[in-house]
Order: structure tokens, then C-alpha cells, then sequence
């Protein structure tokens, strides 16, 4: 009796562990050391660079290079917690052929083959990003990628997951998920854009505020893998953008004033942060409102991030100012 019980109990904590998501630090909330600089995807507990230098953000960061939400790609909330990770999924000017930016982990479990799975990860382009473009997507491997000598032979024009068409979306993450049959004891994952330059979708009419970097860059939250299709975030498809409550600011682009409509009146603090994170725009409001009209015609055009925060739920829009 004893020994079945053993036996029982084995079988259900291999069951149970099947079911939970095998990417450990999926969300990048565990760190090794808060980030300060670019290019520090190893402070990430268990991620590593798979090839060239892809980048970890994080709240924790005293630095602004790499800060949530303000860094120096851009301003993004991350999707869960406090942590994402940034990569250049295509870089096609200067000559730079097949050139781009991939991140992995090893698994806590291998994939069982002949199991299906499910696939998810959340994605978002950074303001900076003058090129846009499909392909980012998820694969699996046997062995680390942890080499730029070898790491080459990613760029295989296959990837388990990834995105069919074109992300544009900056103020909200897209959720890219899917599902297959493992057809090896994969021990690895890894995320990029895994297709040629001559294979990969992108817009380069893209006119950002921001626009430091001459590349397609991404935020990149939330990756999931598991054999329980509950387990991964599979309500919303790759055209389906989980929106930011109900907050809506217009005309965007604005000129002399914006207006703040919430779809239900209440009392809140409202605040418009510049790219540096600096306060431009301050206000509490005593009596509950609906609609809240602001004056910007004195506030220097560029990308402005606007901030309502009430009792229960803080809310962001970004705010293009164009005079």
C-alpha cells in the first residue's frame, strides 16, 4: 500500500509539473542585479544572449537607459510586474545583412516529443523604432545557442511560433500564441526573428519622434510554454491587442488642447510625462469628471505620456504634441 502511494504520488507530481509553464522567469521579474546599461540580458535570472546583445528592462533600474516604463528605447509599462526584455529583430540598412538580436533560456523540463504544447509571448515595438516588421517569433533547440560563431545557423527560416504579419502596436502588447507537436526532447527555448532579411516583412515609412535606432525593435513579455493550453495566454491572437482600460485622449496628434475621457465618472490625479520621464503637466481633481480638457499649446511638440490614476486602476495613453 505504501509503495503504491509512492508510486501515485510521483505520477501526479510529474502530471502537475507538465502542466505549468516550463519557462522559468517567463515574465523577467527574477533578477540577477538590476540593470544599468544596454545589452544586459544576463541580469535576467536564466537568460542568456543566444546571439549579439539583447537588452533587460526593469522598474529597479536607477538608470534611465533601461528603466520601466521610461528607457532609452522608449516608454512601455511592462505587460506583467516590472521586468521585460528588448531586441532588434531586423536591421536592414547599413549593409548589415541578417543581422539581429535573439535571447534564450534553457527549460526547466525538456519537451516530451509526440506531447502537444502551447506557445505564448507578449510583443510590443519601441517608440525609437523607425522599421517595423513581422517574423518575431519562438523557437526550440537541444542544445544552448550561446555562441555568436554558431549562433548563425538560427537563421533558418523556421520558428515555431511567430508573428504572420507586420506589429505596429507601441502603446499595447500583442499576444502571439500558437501550438505544436514536439518532435524532440527540446531543452532550450529562444526568441528573435529566426528568418532571412529576404523572408522577413518590413515598413520603413514609420515617422516616430524617437527615431535613434535605424531598426525594427521590440519589447518582449510574458513567454509561456506548457502542455496545459490554460496554463499560456491564448485568449487573445496575434491581431488581438489587450487594451489599457477605457482611457482615450483626444485629437492625437494634438495642437492647443487634448481632452481625457474615461467611460465612467470619477476623481483622479492626472499627469503628462515627457521621453525623460519629467513632469510637464500635474493635476488632482476634486469633483469626479468624465471629460478633463487640457491646454498644451505651451508644451514643446514631441511624444508625451499621460497618466490617470484613480482609487482603483492607473491608466496610460501616449500623446503626440504637433503645433
Amino acid at each position: 500500500m505504501k509503495k503504491f502511494f509512492l508510486l501515485h504520488a510521483f505520477v501526479f507530481a510529474i502530471s502537475f509539473c507538465e502542466g505549468q509553464n516550463l519557462v522559468p522567469n517567463g515574465s523577467f521579474e527574477e533578477t540577477v542585479a538590476c540593470p544599468d546599461l544596454l545589452g544586459q540580458a544576463f541580469n535576467a535570472l536564466g537568460w542568456n544572449a543566444s546571439w549579439n546583445t539583447p537588452d533587460y528592462f526593469n522598474a529597479c533600474a536607477d538608470s534611465g537607459i533601461v528603466s520601466v516604463p521610461y528607457n532609452q528605447i522608449g516608454f512601455q509599462y511592462a505587460s506583467f510586474g516590472n521586468g521585460y526584455v528588448g531586441l532588434a529583430a531586423i536591421i536592414p540598412v547599413g549593409g548589415n545583412i541578417n543581422a539581429r538580436e535573439i535571447i534564450g533560456r534553457q527549460l526547466s523540463n525538456p519537451l516530451i516529443p509526440n506531447t502537444k504544447y502551447y506557445v505564448s509571448f507578449k510583443l510590443s515595438l519601441a517608440d525609437s523604432s523607425i522599421f517595423a516588421c513581422d517574423k518575431v517569433g519562438l523557437s526550440f533547440s537541444t542544445v544552448p545557442f550561446y555562441d555568436d560563431s554558431i549562433s548563425t545557423t538560427l537563421i533558418n527560416n523556421h520558428s515555431t511560433v511567430y508573428s504572420s504579419a507586420i506589429i505596429y502596436e507601441t502603446e499595447n502588447w500583442v499576444t502571439i500564441s500558437g501550438n505544436f507537436i514536439a518532435d524532440s526532447a527540446y531543452d532550450y527555448v529562444m526568441l528573435g526573428n529566426f528568418f532571412t532579411d529576404s523572408n522577413t516583412d518590413f515598413d520603413s515609412s514609420l515617422s516616430h519622434p524617437i527615431t535613434f535606432y535605424s531598426f525594427a525593435y521590440y519589447y518582449i513579455d510574458d513567454v509561456c510554454v506548457s502542455s496545459d493550453s490554460l496554463e499560456c495566454d491564448l485568449a487573445n491572437s496575434i491581431d488581438a491587442i489587450k487594451t489599457k482600460g477605457s482611457l482615450s485622449v483626444y485629437p492625437n496628434p494634438a495642437n492647443d488642447f487634448i481632452t481625457v475621457q474615461f467611460n465612467t465618472v470619477t476623481a483622479a490625479s492626472i499627469t503628462l510625462y515627457n521621453s525623460l520621464g519629467q513632469v510637464v503637466y500635474a493635476r488632482n481633481t476634486a469633483k469626479p469628471f468624465a471629460n478633463y480638457k487640457i491646454d498644451v499649446s505651451g508644451i514643446p511638440q514631441g511624444m508625451y505620456f499621460l497618466q490617470m490614476k484613480n482609487r482603483r486602476e492607473t491608466l496610460q495613453q501616449k500623446v503626440l504634441i504637433s503645433h
